[in-house]
């Protein structure tokens, strides 16, 4: 019986011996699984394997004093035993899925923080409840164009402290702008401070002016370290907001850009500043209250509609070089023609107002002009009535006197600026031509007329044309706001291409008969543009279709800038000179407006 028992007992240790075997085998698989994922665990460290047969030897010793309990014993302790390693293996499984997690977990943080830093944004949820994680980097931005030169940049914010907008651009006029050290470089121009992450953030350019070229990065800041967005680069056209408009009749003001519902009416030449553009009308603020007219009849300031892709020189307005073959006409070369005086400005700037359909092909033009490198220079455009009358009036006075002995000088704005005027001829410094009588004596005929003498009507007419042909005597198209007088000049040096004769020469030699390579050049981008070239003058062009289609009507008097104006922060009020009120209460029409430093209004 004993030795049954022995054999018994034997087999059950060798049975037990090879389980722990193969236990201890999945434990070492187990560790290495551990090892490869880099989790140390303590409970793992603990498990000593190498000591439990030792324990089971012992414990067949006992069973052999008491063989009548050996098998009680031993299934006891397979038993105990069985339930331990299940507890260890419970353990050990845990320890793995909870190692794979916080691997897994890691590797997601990682990608998201390389896509981050290249300027994208990625997040991975655990699960439904989990937080997005954010990491440093630049968020991606969108750029949406709202119309008229704005644009509004918008993100979701990657955790960042703040944002740097930076902008750097140059003028279409001047492409070697940005070759030019330090006058292309990122300049700042705003910060934007976070208050928390995935917050919504927005950067608002504002009206840009005009036709240039500009790019715009920004810059996310997080302690020491920062991250640049893409660059956004845009080139802006001709823009009408916040531009001075002056109404050329009496017009209705409507209450919605599409329906014919009026709030009132306003007289012609009142001056107002465009707030919006819809359906060919105007919104704009006016006595009657804010509401909507027809654009079609309204002049537009250009230097603000175009800003700089034309240049400007309303000569009219400081010194008029109204000339006959370069020779000064008394009372009207050299000096401000009436209607003029309120265009030139305090800054040397010019008021130059253009019928606006007429406006949207000088554009056309100027844009062609500037693809092969040339500029256009306007020297004229509306012109009010009573200018066109006073120089026609004038000039009737001395076609029969002898020019003077030498040409006229003009002066430039600085000078007139400086109180440094030209010299204005009058009738009374001229010779008046008598022609000879006839040799015989013979009063009863009419005395002999030399055309080689140099009266400014010889000069002027050639022989062959009418002084109408060169100044009206009646409305002009200018009067209308559909013509201008222009040249070009080179873009890269602004200098002004020769034509037969110089500008306002009001001759026989500036008709087209005579016109040069340099005029033809400057007739084809017009034309193409929708203008029609007289006959008597190089540089005069008309907008035939749109004084067809539309009828506009004359303005008898000159043109102020004074009224009410408008940017992206506010409502100011500008002077005819074209200053502005500032630190001041000042009564408007029978209101009193108070104006701050800047010279915007205060809301009262």
């Amino acid at each position: 019986m004993s030795d049954k028992i022995k054999n018994t007992n034997q087999d059950n240790i060798n049975q037990e011996k090879n389980s722990l075997e193969n236990n201890s085998q999945a434990i070492d698989e187990v560790a290495e699984i551990l090892k490869k994922y880099s989790i140390d665990s303590d409970e793992n460290k603990s498990v000593k394997l190498d000591k439990l047969p030792e324990k089971i030897k012992r414990s067949n010793q006992k069973r052999t004093k008491k063989a009548e309990k050996a098998e009680e014993s031993v299934s006891n302790k397979v038993q105990k035993t069985k339930i331990l390693l299940g507890i260890i293996a419970a353990l050990l499984v845990a320890i793995i899925i909870l190692g794979l997690i916080g691997y897994n977990r890691a590797k997601t943080g990682k990608r998201n923080n390389l896509a981050n830093r290249k300027g994208t944004s990625s997040s991975t949820a655990t699960d439904a409840d989990a937080e997005v994680e954010y990491a440093e980097g630049a968020p991606k931005i969108k750029m949406t164009d709202k119309g008229n030169n704005r644009f509004i940049f918008s993100w979701t914010n990657s955790n960042a402290a703040q944002f740097i907008v930076y902008k750097k651009g140059y003028s279409l006029l001047d492409p070697d702008m940005q070759s030019k050290v330090g006058l292309n470089e990122w300049q700042e121009v705003t910060r934007l401070t976070c208050s928390e992450p995935k917050e919504k953030m927005s950067f608002d350019t504002g009206r840009l002016d005009p036709y240039q070229h500009l790019s715009f990065k920004i810059v996310s800041v997080y302690g020491e370290e920062q991250f640049d967005s893409e660059v956004f680069e845009v080139d802006t056209k001709a823009s009408t907001l916040y531009a001075t408009i002056w109404t050329t009749k009496e017009t209705a003001v409507f209450k919605s850009a599409d329906k014919d519902e009026q709030l009132g009416v306003i007289p012609a030449n009142t001056t107002l500043a465009v707030l919006d553009e819809t359906n060919n009308r105007f919104l704009v603020s006016t006595d009657v209250g804010e509401g909507y007219i027809d654009s079609s009849y309204c002049l537009i300031n250009l230097p603000e509609y175009l800003g700089d892709i034309c240049r400007y020189d309303i000569t009219d307005s400081y010194d008029s070089i109204i000339n006959i073959q370069g020779y000064g006409i008394p009372e009207i070369t050299g000096k401000v023609i009436p209607g003029y005086e309120n265009v030139l400005l305090n800054d040397g700037s010019f008021v130059v107002p253009l019928l606006y359909p007429t406006a949207k092909k000088m554009a056309e033009a100027a844009e062609l002009a500037l693809a092969d490198g040339y500029v256009f220079k306007i020297y004229d455009s509306f012109r009010p009535y009573i200018s066109t009358e006073y120089v026609y009036d004038t000039y009737k006075d001395c076609v029969e006197y002898l020019v003077p002995e030498e040409q006229f000088t003009r002066i430039t704005v600085d000078d007139y600026l400086n109180e440094n005027y030209a010299n204005v001829l009058s009738v009374s410094d001229l010779t008046k031509y008598e022609p000879e009588k006839a040799s015989d004596g013979d009063a009863s005929e009419e005395p002999s007329y030399d055309p080689n003498v140099k009266t400014y009507e010889n000069l002027m007419l050639g022989g062959s044309y009418e002084t109408g042909a060169f100044l009206d005597d009646s409305a002009s198209r200018h009067n209308l706001g559909v013509a201008v007088d222009v040249m070009l000049e080179t873009l890269q040096d602004s200098t002004e291409l020769q034509a037969q004769t110089g500008i306002f020469d009001i001759s026989y030699r500036s008709v087209q008969a005579y016109n040069n390579d340099n005029v033809i050049k400057m007739k084809g981008y017009m034309e193409s543009a929708g203008f029609s070239m007289i006959s008597s003058e190089w540089w005069h062009f008309q907008d035939n279709l749109t004084t067809t289609n539309l009828r506009p009507e004359t303005l008898n008097e000159g043109l102020t800038i004074e009224g009410w104006k408008m940017d992206d922060v506010g409502w100011s009020y500008r002077l005819a000179d074209g200053s502005y009120y500032v630190n001041v209460t000042q009564n408007i029409n029978g209101i009193d407006y108070m104006f701050n430093g800047d010279g915007y209004l205060v809301n009262q």
